[in-house]
């Protein structure tokens, strides 16, 4: 089964090194527009922007220290 362009972009921003401010924002643009079978995917990738941004904010934390 191929999957949308929409997911394959939203799984490309997941993974990036540099995350986006606002990343959230973009996947819900993305999910808007992806097929009704891809949207499913889409809880995958927001739980794992969701980890990222979380260990983003932690690193911070810590090098402010």
């Amino acid at each position: 089964m191929a999957v949308g362009k929409e997911l394959d972009e939203a799984f490309d921003l997941v993974k990036l090194e540099k995350i986006p401010d606002d990343l959230i924002e973009q996947l819900d643009e993305l999910y808007e527009e992806a097929d009704p079978d891809d949207q499913d995917s889409f809880a995958y990738l927001y739980e794992a922007a969701s980890l990222r941004l979380s260990e983003l904010t932690e690193q911070q934390i810590k090098s402010e220290k």
